[in-house]
């Protein structure tokens, strides 16, 4: 799913749907502080382009958090 994200994201950077699904593609690889970082870009984008959407929301408070922590 990475590659796929990353094709389209190469193409449209600001992407809400795309960015929103690699940053839950990335989180499902692990949580490392690097793949924290790289979610955190990712979920950012989807939440300053679509703060209202509740699942964006919720992905970008947790991943700030663990990030945050790390």
């Amino acid at each position: 799913m990475v590659d796929q994200c990353e094709k389209v994201l190469d193409y449209e950077p600001n992407n809400v749907k795309c960015a929103f699904r690699m940053a839950q593609a990335i989180m499902q690889i692990g949580e490392s502080e690097s793949h924290l970082k790289s979610a955190l870009k990712w979920i950012t984008i989807a939440h300053e382009n679509l703060s209202s959407d509740v699942k964006i929301k919720e992905l970008y408070t947790e991943i700030k958090t663990k990030y945050e922590s790390t």
